[in-house]
């Protein structure tokens, strides 16, 4: 699938687990404003114009998010 694809869709779900990616979360999910060196990823790029982005991350996968609930 393309891009415009995916972001053409009514539901995305990105379901992410284990400490391997934790790093890759952390970019993913960071703001611009946050003052370290921006990595941009694939995923970056998915953000739907009608629907709705919904993230499934275990507690591996957050590990290095900061502000994490």
């Amino acid at each position: 699938m393309t891009f415009p694809v995916i972001n053409a869709s009514k539901h995305i779900a990105m379901a992410v687990t284990g400490k391997e990616v934790a790093d890759a979360v952390k970019v993913a999910l960071h703001k611009s404003d946050q003052g370290y060196a921006y990595i941009p990823l694939p995923v970056q790029m998915v953000s739907p114009t009608n629907g709705e982005l919904t993230w499934y991350l275990d507690k591996d996968a957050l590990s290095k998010k900061q502000g994490r609930p």
